[in-house]
């Protein structure tokens, strides 16, 4: 169904921006492919290292395909935090040993060939303080 709009020249269709590509594009910036600042021409700012790294990519495919399978199975309002769980995750990783650590490492290395430190690593320089450090 197009949505449509009265004007005083008639019945045009209504091109203003939907709540659903708003989301799409608030997805977008929180996903880390794109960063949240736009820099200025001839600064020096460029994306974080922890931005455009492997692992955030395996960070946000676990990310969308845990948001996926959650309205999947229960399509109603839900609020989550993949980056909550994922940092959970991360912290059981640390401390899990054989079969449990082989099955949240897979989780959150997704399809990427990583190590244990690379993942143990990422949080850490992620979830330390810096007052330069956007996500």
């Amino acid at each position: 169904m197009v949505k449509t709009r009265r004007t005083t020249a008639g019945v045009k269709p209504d091109t203003s921006p939907t709540p659903a590509d708003n989301d799409s594009k608030a997805l977008n910036n929180a996903s880390g492919l794109k960063t949240s600042s736009t820099p200025k021409p001839g600064s020096s700012h460029q994306p974080s290292e922890i931005l455009t790294s492997p692992l955030a990519q395996a960070q946000m495919t676990f990310a969308f395909n845990f948001l996926q399978e959650i309205v999947r199975q229960k399509p109603e309002a839900t609020a989550c935090s993949p980056f909550s769980l994922s940092t959970s995750l991360a912290t059981l990783h640390a401390g899990a040993h054989g079969r449990t650590k082989e099955e949240i490492g897979s989780l959150l290395k997704a399809k990427f060939d990583l190590q244990d430190d690379q993942i143990h690593s990422y949080f850490s320089d992620l979830l330390e303080p810096s007052p330069r450090k956007t996500i």
